[in-house]
């Protein structure tokens, strides 16, 4: 008897489903397949943009978004504040946050491709829990409190938006998704009056209210 999957809410449970039901489609199924091929064989490469470091989300006033206040201010109200990296590359970006706030944070890097730079960190302790999959089947089994995507992840997901509302529904109360570069955002996070929505410069921000 299969096990029933866990699902952190039913939202996630719900555009979960509706992606893997599209993935059921022979010629989705075959994209899906043909695109992780490319990416684990290294003909694309990706793993070369993945994880820019320090991460840069242009806000419209120009300034960029603060990560470490972010954080300094989830502190108050939160004992352990929970980071997942979609696209997390060599995890330059969450062994930074790690070295600057310890253990009051847990790291979630999710990545396809195998980065030794990654397993390395990961043996050193500057990231708490590593996931070798795609985004499009990645079950999320916690809330995070922050969720980022730079450059590598959802900008090459074939079903973005559907892998969107899933990360959207993942965040915990005041949790913010960010997304480098600009992807469109599904019209039922925007719709939703859970969710803040913001366009920035370059990017988009999705901050779940209070």
């Amino acid at each position: 008897m299969q096990k029933e999957k866990e699902y952190i809410n039913e939202d996630v449970k719900q555009a979960h489903e509706e992606l893997q039901a599209k993935l059921k489609d022979p010629a989705e199924k075959n994209k899906l397949k043909k695109h992780l091929q490319e990416i684990k064989s290294g003909e694309t490469r990706l793993e070369m943009v993945y994880s820019q470091s320090p991460y840069k989300f242009a806000l419209p006033n120009g300034s960029d978004f603060d990560f470490k206040r972010y954080i300094e201010t989830l502190k108050a109200v939160r004992r352990k504040i929970r980071i997942l990296d979609v696209g997390a590359g060599k995890g330059h970006f969450l062994a930074l946050l790690k070295k600057d706030f310890g253990k009051k944070i847990h790291t979630t890097a999710l990545d396809i491709y195998e980065h030794p730079e990654l397993n390395e960190k990961y043996k050193e302790g500057l990231i708490d829990e590593v996931i070798y999959e795609s985004a499009e089947l990645f079950l999320p089994k916690q809330a995070y409190d922050i969720i980022v995507s730079n450059l590598g992840g959802l900008k090459y997901s074939i079903m973005p938006e559907l892998v969107i509302r899933k990360l959207s529904h993942s965040l915990r109360s005041g949790g913010i998704l960010l997304i480098y570069p600009l992807l469109k955002i599904p019209k039922e996070i925007a719709k939703d009056k859970r969710f803040k929505t913001l366009k920035l410069q370059d990017a988009i921000a999705i901050k779940k209210e209070e």
